[in-house]
């Protein structure tokens, strides 16, 4: 939640949700480059070679989707937009059961019904 609230905040104070964007796509790579550079060194170069073809296409996905979630959230409802980004949890639990074959277990169904109880009230309730 605290994420989603900062970024609704800084979208709206910067005026423009493509500068607010390229602004936090630079510094967040910049700090994860970092952090890579320091903990592999010279492995580093190495790794990204190996798969930089899968990060790039992960990395443009990644951020078209944080691109509309900030464009949505400049453009109406807080609360609304940070709960339904929340719905990504369903689509893990979906993914994991049908795809890596992972059990859902009573903690997922759990939360997956939590997240669906969250976004019912949101569009159910008044106001």
């Amino acid at each position: 939640a605290g994420y989603s609230v900062l970024d609704g905040v800084g979208v709206r104070a910067s005026g423009t949700t493509a500068g607010y964007l390229a602004w936090m796509s630079l510094l967040d790579g910049a700090a994860v480059v970092l952090v890579l550079a320091v903990r592999r060194g010279r492995r580093l170069v190495r790794d990204c070679r190996a798969v930089w073809r899968v990060g790039v296409v992960s990395g443009a996905v990644a951020t078209a989707a944080y691109g509309i979630a900030v464009w949505a959230q400049a453009r109406t409802s807080l609360a609304t937009v940070a709960a339904l980004r929340e719905v990504s949890i369903l689509f893990g639990a979906l993914i994991g059961l049908v795809v890596f074959r992972e059990p859902l277990g009573l903690r997922r169904v759990a939360g997956a019904a939590l997240v669906v109880t969250g976004i019912a009230l949101l569009t159910l309730l008044p106001g």
